[in-house]
């Protein structure tokens, strides 16, 4: 699973703390090998992030778009024009890029509180996170309706 820690370090935009100099350099070689100049596109990407940024183009649109390219995949001999993706899978993979941003979004204020005082180190489930303001909402929803009919 997902650890609190990493889930502060990416809701803040950094590497996480598990991520060691060593995995960094063997990402730089990985990147290096079978003549693809990977580091050279992700040298590009930060260029254009930093233009997008300019242009208040937001953080998810931006990894939305290189997501949807990248869900095309690779091929041996590379198309002259990629193939479009279809509703499906453009649907696909905006619900993933939702999730996965909602996901931070909803654990980040709570890991820190889960670190210090439930000495967790690891994500609840989403489902578990998401039950607890169903359960609360249902009970005020039931105290309400117990309370009108009391009154009557």
């Amino acid at each position: 699973g997902v650890s609190l820690s990493e889930i502060i370090s990416a809701a803040q935009g950094h590497l996480p703390d598990s991520i060691t100099l060593k995995d960094v350099a063997d990402f730089v070689v990985a990147t290096r090998t079978g003549g693809a100049n990977l580091l050279g596109v992700l040298h590009s990407l930060g260029y254009t992030r930093g233009m997008l940024e300019a242009l208040n183009f937001s953080e998810g649109k931006r990894v939305a778009s290189m997501l949807s390219y990248a869900v095309r995949g690779d091929t041996p001999t590379p198309a002259a024009v990629p193939a479009p993706l279809t509703a499906s899978e453009r649907a696909w993979v905006q619900w993933r890029v939702s999730m996965l941003s909602g996901h931070i979004r909803l654990m980040a204020p709570l890991a820190k509180p889960l670190m210090l005082y439930a000495k967790a180190e690891n994500a609840p489930p989403l489902w578990l996170v998401t039950a607890g303001p169903v359960v609360v909402l249902a009970m005020g929803t039931a105290a309400i309706m117990a309370w009108t009919k009391y009154r009557q």
